[in-house]
């Protein structure tokens, strides 16, 4: 959902819907909510409406006409989050973006992963622009107030850093709607471009098993010149892991140290003083044991 508040022209709200199988957007609402009294009121109301109906995923505001709204928004949210409240409004506080068009925005660099300063309202047109050039966004034919914002949107001029400056060629004809369409536009591009999606990659590795250091099996590499060898396998011991629901079968791993016959021995031994430990703080301290996250 866009949201872009005038006091003078009213609040223009958008719907955007995307078909996540072919990733195309499609404008589902558009509507209008006059100037009149009591208009920012209706506006809040209206989106409050609108979120219960369509369950976006975000809504992103317009901050430089519309900041005391969003507060209003996130107040109502708030106020309503209590045990038999309203669900839809409730999670407004959590999905509405207050967008300010005037600022800049933090956005990551896609090839070096760096965070930079951009323009918010070059990069918001921008992102329409692109939409619109790779033809994955539909509009209603018979919306004509968003088709003339759109052929009457400029370029007026750059400034000395090079940034657009958008204007109308026509100053009859608003570009509210499309203000309201621009932000829904960016929400997807933030939150669902590929562009900017987060990839965590988890690799595993093989540690170098520490009582194999000095070991009769490294010490046979020492004549063969191989003082720090590369590749070092497990001569004497091997861990076998096959998972399955509720257990882990493990062979018996042999040990070079002296007194031990195998690890297990050592691990349930050390299990049995840190169990008798724990009972004897809890009988000095006199505590019930505390629970825990796990």
């Amino acid at each position: 959902m866009g949201v872009d508040w005038n006091e003078k022209h009213g609040a223009e709200i958008v719907i955007l819907g995307q078909d996540r199988i072919n990733g195309r957007l499609t404008l589902v609402e558009a509507l209008l909510v006059p100037k009149a009294e009591f208009t920012q009121l209706a506006g809040v109301q209206k989106v409050i409406d609108l979120n219960k109906k369509w369950k976006p995923d975000y809504i992103y505001s317009d901050n430089g006409n519309g900041s005391t709204n969003n507060e209003l928004l996130a107040k109502t949210a708030s106020d309503i989050r209590r045990y038999g409240g309203d669900r839809d409004t409730a999670r407004i506080v959590d999905i509405l973006r207050a967008y300010d068009s005037g600022a800049s925005i933090v956005v990551k660099d896609p090839v070096f992963n760096e965070e930079k300063k951009v323009p918010a309202k070059p990069f918001m047109v921008n992102a329409s622009i692109r939409m619109f050039e790779q033809g994955i966004i539909s509009i209603s034919s018979s919306d004509k107030i968003l088709e003339a914002q759109l052929r009457n949107y400029i370029i007026v001029r750059y400034s000395p850093t090079k940034t657009p400056v958008y204007g109308l060629e026509n100053p009859k004809v608003e570009d509210h709607r499309l203000d309201a369409l621009n932000l829904a536009i960016v929400a997807f591009h933030l939150n669902f471009n590929k562009l900017y999606e987060k990839i965590i990659s988890t690799t595993v590795g093989t540690a170098l098993d520490p009582r194999m250091i000095g070991s009769s099996s490294e010490r046979g590499l020492e004549g063969k010149g191989e003082s720090f060898p590369e590749e070092r396998r497990l001569a004497t011991s091997k861990l076998s892991l096959s998972y399955a629901p509720g257990r882990i079968n493990e062979e018996t791993i042999r040990t070079d140290r002296v007194g031990w016959d195998t690890d297990q021995e050592e691990r349930k031994k050390m299990e049995w003083l840190q169990r008798r430990y724990s009972r004897r703080k809890m009988q000095r301290e006199d505590v019930r044991p505390k629970r825990t996250n796990i």
